[in-house]
C-alpha cells in the first residue's frame, strides 16, 4: 500500500518546481500531513503510511520507491503494464483534454524520467509527437512557476474540463439504465 500511496503524492513532493510549485518547507509539511490523513481515510495504518513520520521520512521513502520500484520496473515492464498505462493515460486525457490525445504513455514516462534525472528506458520509443508532448508538459510547468496568473488560468480551465467530464460520466452511467456492466 505504501507504493500506491506514494504514487499519488511522490512526484509533487520530490519535484515541486517541475509542477510549477514554489513553496516553503512548512507547506511541504502540510502537504505530507494531508497525504497522511488521506492514507488514514483509506485504511492505511500509520506503520505503513509513508507520510506518518513527517516530510523527511516521506521524502526518503518516496525516493526509495522511485528508484527501487518504479524505475526498476520500467527497465523491464511487467505483464499488463501496457494495459494499465493505457488506462491511466486515457483517464488523464479525459480530464485534461476531454479525451483528446494530449498525453501518451511514452510522453508521460519520458516527462517523469527527465524530471527525476533518469534516462528514458531503452524500450521506450518517442515519436516526434511524443517529444512535442514532453516539451509542452515542461513548458506548462515552467509557465506555472514563472508567470503570475498562468496557474490560475490553468485551474479555471481544469475546473471547466472536470465539470464537463463529470457530465460525460453521468451520461454514460445513465445509458446503462440499470444493466449490469461488470465483466
Amino acid at each position: 500500500m505504501a507504493v500506491v500511496h506514494s504514487g499519488f503524492c511522490s512526484a509533487v513532493l520530490l519535484y515541486p518546481s517541475h509542477f510549477g510549485i514554489a513553496c516553503a518547507r512548512s507547506e511541504l509539511d502540510d502537504y505530507v500531513f494531508y497525504w497522511r490523513v488521506i492514507g488514514y481515510l483509506f485504511g492505511v495504518e500509520d506503520r505503513y503510511n509513508i507520510c506518518s513520520q513527517g516530510v523527511d521520512s516521506a521524502l526518503a521513502a518516496c525516493k526509495e520507491i522511485e528508484s527501487e520500484v518504479m524505475w526498476r520496473g520500467l527497465r523491464n515492464p511487467p505483464t499488463g503494464w501496457n494495459e494499465m498505462a493505457d488506462a491511466y493515460v486515457s483517464g488523464v486525457n479525459l480530464f485534461l483534454a476531454c479525451g483528446a490525445p494530449l498525453c501518451s504513455k511514452e510522453s508521460m514516462v519520458a516527462f517523469r524520467a527527465r524530471m527525476a534525472g533518469y534516462n528514458v528506458p531503452e524500450w521506450l520509443k518517442l515519436t516526434q509527437l511524443d517529444r512535442g508532448r514532453v516539451w509542452l508538459l515542461r513548458l506548462a510547468a515552467m509557465l506555472m512557476l514563472w508567470c503570475p496568473g498562468f496557474e490560475k488560468l490553468l485551474n479555471i480551465c481544469a475546473f471547466a474540463l472536470y465539470k464537463y467530464s463529470f457530465g460525460l460520466v453521468g451520461r454514460q452511467l445513465e445509458s446503462y439504465a440499470g444493466r449490469d456492466f461488470r465483466s
